[in-house]
């Protein structure tokens, strides 16, 4: 079965993005889904109305995330997936921290003031395929070791369960950083960065372009083609997002 995955920051609603506020771009977003038509998709920075806006127009996926400060409140991640493709067995979101469980809880030192989560899910295929597990994660921006700390825990939990994986996320950091390292090199898995080799991923609305690749995909399925940034012509001035979408195709 050959599933299509999007790894997809989708910038928080921001009245400072002026003409590429979200409620301005929603209408470009959803025709891209619509024509693409992913499989499987892991966002970054979706805030109440983004959450509320896809549950709403997204009706061939389930939805899955929640805010990351106290109350399950503000920005946090969302993990989307086809409901004619996937039947879901479990579901975590946990905080980038010592203590996981801890609402709002960081890493301290380096880390910006903003709590970090990851999430995954155990998807089982409705075509009879093995079931597998889907990360999505956003690291710090600012702090060096936090990403690194976040990497390591989100190792951690892909080594923990038995199955093959995809993990999608803006590490905020290039493919040379510490937080990467600590991914690709792990001995207990053959893990691939399948967004190897890939340009620049965030252009900050078409403004930079020397900024290294900050989002990935990385699996350990031995099999994938078609690894991608999705072209934005944004008409008019309108972004589909500040970042650009990473997409592959993946032989689960």
């Amino acid at each position: 079965m050959k599933i299509k995955v999007f790894s997809f920051n989708l910038r928080c609603e921001n009245i400072e993005d002026g003409i590429n506020n979200l409620p301005n771009r929603t209408g470009r977003i959803l025709e891209l889904l619509n024509r693409e038509k992913p499989d499987i998709i892991g966002f970054q920075e979706t805030k109440e109305m983004a959450r509320a806006w896809l549950s709403a127009n997204l009706g061939d996926y389930t939805i899955l995330g929640c805010g990351r400060l106290k109350g399950f409140v503000g920005e946090g991640i969302t993990i989307a997936y086809r409901r004619d493709k996937f039947d879901i067995f479990s579901f975590n979101t946990e905080w980038l921290s010592v203590s996981p469980s801890v609402q709002e809880s960081t890493y301290g030192g380096d880390q910006s003031e903003c709590p970090r989560v990851l999430q995954y899910a155990t998807l089982i295929p409705l075509d009879g395929s093995e079931p597998f597990a889907f990360f999505n994660v956003h690291l710090d921006h600012i702090g060096k070791e936090a990403r690194k700390f976040g990497a390591m825990q989100t190792l951690q939990r892909i080594l923990e369960q038995p199955y093959r994986f995809i993990l999608t996320g803006d590490f905020n950091c290039g493919p040379d950083e510490g937080a990467i390292t600590i991914i690709k090199e792990c001995n207990a898995r053959k893990i691939k960065d399948l967004s190897d080799g890939l340009g620049l991923t965030f252009h900050g609305w078409g403004k930079s372009d020397d900024h290294p690749r900050i989002d990935y995909i990385f699996s350990d399925f031995e099999q994938y083609e078609n690894v991608h940034i999705i072209e934005d012509e944004h008409p008019g001035g309108i972004y589909y997002t500040d970042h650009y979408i990473v997409s592959a195709e993946i032989e689960i």
